[in-house]
């Protein structure tokens, strides 16, 4: 989160483009007015205070912003986040498996379907429909590939009570051929 207020739009997820109607203290100056004169200075909202997403357009108002907050867009930002990492540095921020079509293949071949893997941003509400960018599909040389990320307990024989936390989720991401599926 990148404001103080532990806000972010419903909408699009932005947390650093939100405007919000204020009532701000002014001292009448004799050439117009200042806010820093004033001896307040206060910028005071309420939850009902009008707030606007300058990223996407959203508007309601401050408790709609903190409401979805609370409902889990933070939650699931914060696994599509360790999910991308997981995929960025392969066997470093989780585990790699390849299935025995994929190891089946050239050395080369391997390689650059791992890269289309790490690169990939192909995400739609089709492929992705919780946002936690976990799954993808592309072709390679005429062959289907999918690549999708599980979340594991630490102790690797039960899934993870909360994939957001990396101490409860060990994320493996597995890479095979569509037939193999």
């Amino acid at each position: 989160m990148s404001n103080f207020f532990d806000i972010r739009c419903p909408k699009c997820g932005a947390d650093d483009q939100i405007d919000i109607a204020a009532t701000v203290w002014l001292r009448v100056m004799e050439d117009g007015t200042d806010a820093d004169q004033s001896e307040d200075g206060d910028h005071d909202f309420e939850p009902t205070s009008p707030a606007t997403c300058n990223a996407c357009g959203f508007t309601g108002r401050v408790q709609d912003f903190e409401q979805e907050e609370k409902a889990g867009i933070v939650t699931t930002n914060k696994i599509a986040e360790l999910n991308d990492l997981c995929r960025t540095a392969m066997g470093v921020a989780g585990r790699l498996f390849q299935t025995a079509g994929i190891n089946a293949l050239p050395f080369a071949d391997q390689s650059a379907i791992r890269e289309k893997v790490e690169t990939f941003d192909a995400f739609t509400p089709d492929n992705d429909p919780h946002g936690e960018r976990d799954f993808g599909a592309f072709e390679h040389n005429g062959e289907r590939i999918f690549w999708k990320i599980d979340y594991y307990a630490p102790d690797m024989e039960h899934g993870s009570e909360d994939a957001a936390d990396p101490q409860k989720a060990v994320r493996v991401l597995t890479i095979m051929l569509a037939s193999e599926y």
